[in-house]
């Protein structure tokens, strides 16, 4: 779908294409696509609304991270962070090898020293896109790049919004103030590793290693066919030789070289063997049939095994994408659950739960990326590109 949205851009040209969440997966998209040439502070962050974006960039960050909660317990390299002022979460820049305090230093400085390259990248920059797949509705994200273009009034800020759906096709929208654009892009947003594919059995009949070793083996036992009945056919040979001798034979013993023609014709012609000829030829041609029928029958479950694993798959692919979306749907409702127990009228009960929810959904998500490795690898397998 990228063609169709440059397209709409009218294939601008960007001094900088930053992420705005809400989490990870729009910088690591920049990152793939070659578009990110120095790291900003608000890339590898989650669970943060695009108010929190304009506050942060307004304050020159200065009270980012300063009043902070661990969520949990760390159960990997990474503690699990939470900015309570600016509702953002953090979950690499904690380590647990060390305090929470030591974190949060080393944390703000890098931060910090990000922060002040992008303002300086922004103040210098004639046009910058944006780039986020959240579930806000246009008013909310036009009202980011008004809030935002306020702070940086010689720019023009683009937005691209990525949205999920369950059906194929792209759907592109765009929206303009007359200075920066809006573009809303809603299609099938799976795992960059995760497209459908089409079963190709044929491709796999090429490839197969197991399918050329028994069609070879059709082709021997067909021409052993050919062997056992030319054992019962008439034989012909003729012959021919000349010999050079010193001393000659001829005239007594001469000392002399001299030579002598020798010309032979045999001709072989079977009568009558008993019916071993009809015997063998039967039998290499039973074997030649049984090496058909087992080069046949291997291509008919290697055909089925391609249409299998591709179904598998597109399969995964489905998995994935639901997985996303619940994604996306449990961080938003934990980002609102933080902030309505911070205010006090939800329960910690219901955050714990959607705390639990995006545990969960992580989780699946997880899962759902390792079934689409497996399945593709087993795919690539099956049609013979993987040895």
């Amino acid at each position: 779908p990228m063609d169709e949205i440059l397209s709409t851009l009218d294939r601008r040209c960007y001094d900088l294409v930053l992420s705005v969440g809400p989490a990870c997966r729009p910088a690591q998209q920049i990152k793939t696509a070659g578009l990110r040439f120095t790291a900003a502070p608000m890339d590898w962050m989650e669970l943060y609304p695009m108010s929190s974006v304009v506050h942060i960039f307004a304050t020159g960050f200065s009270d980012f991270f300063t009043d902070i909660e661990e969520e949990c317990p760390p159960t990997g390299k990474n503690r699990r962070v939470v900015d309570r002022v600016n509702q953002i979460t953090s979950i690499h820049h904690f380590p647990a090898a060390k305090s929470l305090a030591e974190g949060q230093a080393a944390m703000r400085k890098t931060m910090l020293r990000r922060y002040k390259r992008i303002h300086k990248l922004l103040r210098k920059a004639d046009r910058v896109c944006f780039l986020c797949n959240r579930p806000d509705d246009a008013g909310a994200l036009e009202e980011f790049l008004a809030d935002f273009s306020a702070l940086y009034p010689g720019a023009v800020f683009d937005l691209i919004n990525i949205r999920d759906t369950d059906t194929d096709g792209l759907t592109v929208t765009a929206r303009s103030d007359g200075k920066g654009l809006l573009v809303e892009a809603a299609f099938r947003d799976i795992h960059p590793d995760g497209g459908d594919i089409a079963a190709n059995p044929d491709g796999a009949i090429a490839n197969r290693p197991e399918l050329a070793q028994l069609s070879l083996a059709d082709n021997i036992y067909k021409e052993k066919i050919k062997v056992e009945r030319s054992e019962f056919l008439p034989h012909l040979a003729l012959m021919g030789g000349y010999a050079v001798t010193n001393p000659a034979l001829k005239n007594g013993f001469e000392r002399k070289f001299r030579g002598t023609w020798s010309v032979g014709v045999t001709l072989n012609i079977p009568v009558w063997n008993w019916g071993e000829g009809k015997y063998k030829v039967r039998a290499a041609r039973a074997e030649a049939r049984m090496a058909t029928l087992r080069r046949e029958d291997a291509e008919e479950k290697i055909r089925l095994q391609v249409t299998q694993q591709a179904f598998r798959v597109n399969e995964a692919n489905k998995k994935l994408s639901l997985s996303l979306r619940n994604l996306d749907n449990a961080e938003e409702n934990l980002r609102t659950a933080r902030l309505g127990f911070k205010e006090g009228v939800i329960p910690t009960s219901d955050l714990l739960a959607a705390q639990t929810a995006w545990l969960q959904a992580h989780s699946d998500k997880i899962d759902a990326q390792i079934d689409i490795m497996i399945s593709r690898a087993e795919y690539q397998k099956a049609i013979g590109e993987l040895k």
